[in-house]
């Protein structure tokens, strides 16, 4: 706890806005943050003509999914059209690039958070984070989930770290890029468990192998391998969000299955473009508060393994600052945070 008595990760978070928002004070409307061509009645003005919201889902992905649901909310409440382009490849850098290139206020990225966190890529960003991503809210939340084949002598989370422990190198194991391989390397690490990572292109790649028994866990998106687990080649045994998932009510949470530190949110958020105006911002994050409060998106979302996660500026840059934190943690740990291979 620092003496002004805010605790330090709700400091670096909004020491990580701050900058975001060019170090601007909202002390006065003439204090605000000035945008080339969006000053002034122009920002106020936002948006007069048609805006793109990149993405780096591919279609049909669940990011895509989400990103478009809320383009069709967002574009009745602000009066333009604000059509989805998808930009898939490189861990999402080739969306995240585009949206930095682009002129103020022509785009919005909507994006998982891994954009956000250079600790996460094998190469320096080709754009700053901290000045061309600028947080405007958080969205949704898919529900990761670690799955096993049916087969797999293991019912539980604490069943499959006894067959690891019994079994040292003979289980195999897939994560999504990023945080989910990361937290579940730190997990099997801290509790002396040995597991082989096994690369694929990507988690649809590894299903198939994961309901042959060619692979013995998978942690990603449940939407995945929602089918299989429905219709028993697959077992879920725990999800790593803070609640249930909709989808799959009868799987734990990793926390109910007494393991909290492999807690994590899956969240896509909403960024703007360097320097916006911070009225802007905040008209754009309640615009999507609003958005997701709709009981058609959030049907339509839950029915897809995800749920509406609203917040506020403030609430999506404390969420890159907690997962950039992860990221060094493994990258010390392993000298890198990139999956081997």
């Amino acid at each position: 706890m620092h003496r002004s008595g805010i605790p330090a990760p709700r400091r670096r978070a909004l020491g990580l806005l701050s900058a975001l928002l060019g170090g601007a004070k909202a002390t006065t409307a003439a204090a605000q943050p000035p945008v080339s061509g969006l000053t002034g009645t122009a920002a106020a003005a936002w948006p007069v003509r048609q805006v793109r919201l990149l993405t780096p889902g591919g279609p049909g992905t669940g990011v895509d999914l989400a990103a478009r649901l809320l383009a069709e909310g967002l574009a009745r409440r602000l009066g333009q059209p604000l059509p989805v382009e998808n930009r898939p490849g490189a861990d999402g850098t080739l969306a995240a690039e585009a949206h930095a290139r682009a002129r103020p206020g022509e785009s919005l990225l909507f994006s998982f958070l891994a954009v956000a966190n250079p600790a996460l890529h094998d190469r320096p960003l080709p754009y700053d984070p901290d000045t061309d991503l600028v947080p405007v809210a958080p969205a949704v939340t898919e529900f990761h989930a670690f799955a096993v084949p049916s087969a797999l002598p293991a019912t539980d989370m604490a069943g499959l770290l006894t067959l690891a422990r019994e079994r040292p190198g003979t289980l195999n194991w897939h994560g999504a890029a990023g945080l989910p391989h990361l937290a579940f390397r730190l997990f099997l690490r801290d509790r002396g468990a040995e597991m082989v990572f096994v690369s694929y292109r990507g988690i649809a790649a590894a299903v198939p192998d994961l309901a042959a028994g060619r692979i013995h866990l998978v942690f990603g998106p449940a939407s995945s391998a929602l089918g299989l687990i429905r219709e028993g080649s697959v077992r879920a045994l725990a999800v790593s969000a803070r609640e249930r998932a909709p989808a799959l009510p009868e799987v734990p949470t990793v926390a109910e299955a007494g393991f909290p530190d492999l807690r994590l949110e899956a969240v896509y958020g909403l960024f703007g473009w360097s320097g916006m105006h911070a009225a802007t911002r905040d008209r754009l994050a309640a615009e999507t508060r609003t958005v997701l409060a709709e009981p058609a998106v959030a049907d339509r979302l839950r029915a897809a393994g995800a749920l509406p996660r609203p917040g506020t500026p403030d609430d999506l840059a404390e969420l890159i600052s907690q997962q950039r934190a992860r990221a060094e943690e493994g990258a010390r740990a392993f000298g890198s945070a990139r999956p081997p291979g």
